[in-house]
């Protein structure tokens, strides 16, 4: 295995994660110390036995002239299994080998170096193949180690593996387990790649995925990236796939977390699910899912893709953004000292895309409201108009320069804090409403809030009427609109009343109003006389005006109806008979009730 003690320098890592030694390590080593006592033991006899042999054999060799001094050295078994002075030494004149002997042990002698040689030569070019593919080796583990370091990771040694390096892929700013799985080591294969040996956590490659249902059924999906490190065998893509795996599994752990304390907005948690109801019977789910070899597309046709595709962007930057805010959090002067344990607030991660999707919604919502009653006040001939400012102040700031980090920070900060938008509504009688949507993301209050006021004049505006919720923001502009539809008609309607006939008894013309306004829209306002009554009544839903003459004789009141919906349809109903009329606007309609008053009159 390759070290790193001389050439390069690396830094050290603080030793967390580092694992004692395990019982089972610890009894294969007691194990092991028992079998070399044994062998050590058992050769010790062994050359015990060796020298009383020898030392029988010299003494049975010198009782033949000596018998007393070599029988005291001699064991008692060979005493009794051995006469004495059985072995006796003789003098020989030693005649040398032959010249064919001679020959013979020199072509031995030769065989025996030329095959000496060629193992000796074998073993050299083995060694010299083994050598060469070990400095390959070498090479190439040291290659994909600047590799690695050139592309930014940061490589230290392994805790109490000093010969080993390590890299870290995680992210220092993470909780503790997941910072602690955010280190591997770099081990070597036979042919040299290295591969990540991250101990004992060796679960698959997983990816959060975002699914948008409707009444139960799926109408949008986030994508799911492929595993890059199954096709490639780079390290670096298996260290960045480890990296955005590991980042993903801390952000559905910290969503996790917070949907399970924040249990008044009705988060559901599931194992690997999480899920939240909107309104309409739409429902988000946030699942954790392994990846596979190619990316996971959702069905083009589904519409809301890009709100899937929306939320899980969402929930990374705001896993990032929680990651700057510890890092902030870590640099600043530390608190004063406490014997009290300081809690880990969980990360807003869902409540943030949920006060959103809410905010989104009332939105829309009053803001189609809106739409559909000034259509029909349009229809009518009323001059009405409604612009919409959805999230205002949320733009990312154009002049990004050198301090980019702390402004996208406080970017992101202003949009964790507050969301506000505005609609512009002008009425028929040119007087202009500003209804603002605030949604307040931070403790103690979640939720929205309407306010409606009048602007006078630019950023002059009257005290604001406060709603907690959008029916009472409807009931409240329905109240506004239609007092401001009344004053509309009763300024036609008077100066009309007091032109033509000269003997008209203007005196006791007045206007009346049959019922309170009401959240339906629904009212009814006259002109009466002593004699006769013009009665108008109108529901902007489908704007309606009516007009009834009394006679004074008392007979059966003629009443004339006319109505207009949002799509632009006139119609007229007369005695019980109702027909489509050409465009006729609410003035019209007006001067022609007056006209057969004053004929009645």
């Amino acid at each position: 295995m390759p070290t790193a003690d001389e050439d390069v320098e690396f830094q050290d890592v603080d030793g967390e994660g580092a694992m004692d030694e395990s019982p089972d390590d610890r009894e294969k080593r007691l194990e092991n110390l028992y079998k070399g006592r044994e062998e050590i033991l058992r050769q010790i006899d062994t050359a015990r036995n060796d020298a009383y042999s020898a030392l029988d054999f010299v003494s049975l060799l010198l009782t033949k002239h000596n018998s007393r001094q070599a029988e005291a050295s001699m064991s008692p078994f060979l005493k009794q299994n051995i006469p004495l002075g059985t072995l006796e030494p003789q003098k020989g004149r030693f005649a040398g080998p032959s010249a064919a002997e001679k020959r013979k042990i020199e072509l031995v002698s030769a065989g025996w170096k030329v095959e000496s040689l060629g193992s000796s030569a074998e073993h050299l070019l083995g060694a010299a193949s083994r050598l060469q593919k070990e400095a390959a080796r070498e090479s190439k583990y040291w290659e994909q180690v600047s590799r690695i370091r050139a592309k930014g990771w940061a490589v230290s040694r392994v805790p109490q593996e000093r010969h080993t390096l390590g890299v870290r892929f995680g992210f220092p700013e993470a909780s503790l387990s997941f910072r602690n799985k955010g280190f591997a080591a770099l081990r070597s294969k036979d042919d040299g790649d290295l591969y990540l040996d991250r101990g004992a956590y060796t679960s698959k490659h997983r990816s959060v995925k975002v699914t948008i249902l409707e009444n139960g059924r799926e109408i949008g999906a986030s994508s799911v990236p492929a595993d890059t490190s199954v096709k490639s065998e780079a390290i670096e893509d298996e260290i960045l796939q480890a990296r955005n795996s590991l980042f993903e599994e801390e952000l559905f752990h910290e969503a996790n977390r917070e949907a399970t304390s924040s249990a008044s907005l009705e988060f559901v948690t599931d194992r690997n699910l999480i899920s939240f109801a909107l309104k309409g019977g739409t429902e988000v789910q946030i699942r954790l899912v392994k990846l596979t070899q190619d990316v996971v597309e959702p069905a083009t046709q589904w519409p809301s893709n890009d709100l899937a595709e929306g939320i899980a962007l969402s929930l990374r930057i705001l896993l990032s953004h929680a990651h700057r805010k510890n890092h902030e959090r870590r640099t600043r002067p530390p608190p004063p000292l406490t014997t009290k344990q300081r809690p880990v607030p969980e990360y807003p991660l869902l409540r943030p895309v949920f006060a959103f999707l809410q905010h989104r919604e009332n939105v829309q919502d009053l803001d189609k409201w809106i739409t559909e009653q000034l259509k029909t006040l349009s229809a009518a001939g009323f001059v009405v108009s409604s612009t919409v400012k959805p999230f205002e102040g949320t733009e990312l700031p154009s002049d990004i320069g050198k301090d980019s980090q702390t402004t996208v920070t406080a970017w992101i900060d202003s949009l964790t804090a507050r969301l506000e938008s505005s609609i512009n509504i002008q009425l028929p009688s040119s007087r202009i409403l500003d209804v603002k949507i605030r949604s307040l993301l931070s403790p103690p209050i979640l939720g929205t809030e309407f306010t409606i006021s009048e602007v006078l004049w630019q950023s002059v505006r009257l005290p604001a009427s406060r709603q907690p919720a959008v029916a009472d923001c409807k009931n409240s502009l329905s109240q506004t609109i239609l007092q401001d539809v009344v004053s509309a008609i009763e300024s036609v309607v008077l100066p009309l009343s007091h032109t033509g006939s000269t003997t008209r008894d203007t005196s006791t013309l007045r206007w009346v109003s049959e019922r309170p306004f009401s959240s339906n829209f629904g009212a009814r306002v006259g002109l009466s006389s002593n004699k006769s009554q013009l009665q108008l009544q109108f529901s902007p839903s489908a704007f309606l005006l009516r007009y009834v003459l009394i006679s004074a004789d008392g007979r059966s009141p003629q009443s004339y109806t006319y109505v207009w919906t949002k799509d632009g349809q006139i119609m007229k109903e007369t005695g019980g008979k109702r027909e489509a009329i050409e465009h006729t606007s609410w003035k019209e309609i007006v001067e022609e009730s007056l006209t057969f008053l004053e004929k009645l009159l």
